[in-house]
């Protein structure tokens, strides 16, 4: 475990959010793609550092508690905790592919611009089809 990088990808977090945050106060009259940058360079600097903060705290935290290292190794790689792991997300995806054809349906009901219905469409149908894909591959696998 190298902490240099999560230290790194805490410092990039910490990069982009001050950049989005002085892109932010600098421009006064944003046109055109102004208008998102400093807020998506924001929100991607808050991702990346609380990832870069919560694993740097993790593998500090461990090499201080080598039982504690250990006990999370064997957890992790518990076939039981795989497989609960493995239900949750397919529990999950389920829920997922109703609210989301819910949200499309009320969308489409709203009169919502079909520029904002398409991508989401496009994105449904991609996890639908890769889901009948993995089905297929892993039904003639087993």
């Amino acid at each position: 475990m190298k902490i240099t990088k999560y230290l790194l990808i805490l410092a990039a977090g910490v990069l982009l959010f001050a950049g989005g945050f002085i892109l932010l106060r600098l421009i006064t009259e944003p046109e055109g793609m102004m208008k998102a940058l400093p807020f998506i360079l924001i929100g991607i600097g808050c991702g990346t550092f609380g990832y870069g903060l919560g694993e740097t705290v993790r593998i500090i935290t461990l090499k201080k508690h080598p039982d504690l290292a250990k006990q999370l190794a064997i957890e992790t790689n518990d076939e039981r905790n795989q497989a609960i792991n493995n239900l949750a997300k397919a529990k999950a995806f389920d829920i997922t592919i109703y609210v989301f054809a819910a949200l499309l349906l009320a969308f489409a009901l709203m009169g919502t611009e079909m520029m904002v219905i398409i991508p989401l469409v496009v994105g449904y149908l991609f996890i639908v089809c890769f889901r009948i894909y993995y089905q297929c591959r892993l039904a003639k696998k087993m």
